[in-house]
């Protein structure tokens, strides 16, 4: 059966779907990650080694939203946790239509308990 006829799939996404070589509901049960990451494991951050992707919790200190002269919208937070602190940094080109971090507005607030992964 062609991958299109399943539920929420539809021609376009078929299409999309045609280009990674999935093209029935075999191929996409076969269709596996190229890699995968292990996020589960919660890193001190004194622990942090510069370029490598890590994941660390800690408690929101402080938060910045400022804007740049090439059109991103760009939110800094400062995390800490018992052995130190981290600067964690979310870019995105800002839209017209909507605020693109706008749901960060919302929960990135002073005292919030927070889970962040990427390369340091």
């Amino acid at each position: 059966m062609s991958i299109q006829y399943l539920k929420g799939v539809g021609p376009k996404m078929a299409e999309k779907f045609k280009r990674i070589g999935v093209l029935t509901a075999l191929d996409l049960i076969h269709y596996y990650p190229r890699d995968w990451e292990d996020r589960r494991q919660l890193v001190p951050l004194k622990l942090a080694r510069v370029q490598e992707a890590m994941t660390f919790q800690g408690e929101v200190e402080s938060v910045s939203f400022s804007d740049t002269r090439t059109g991103l919208a760009v939110v800094s937070v400062l995390i800490k946790d018992g052995s130190g602190t981290l600067s964690c940094r979310w870019m995105r080109k800002k839209s017209f239509k909507y605020d693109v971090l706008n749901s960060f507005r919302k929960e990135f607030q002073p005292g919030v308990k927070l889970i962040v992964h990427g390369k340091v």
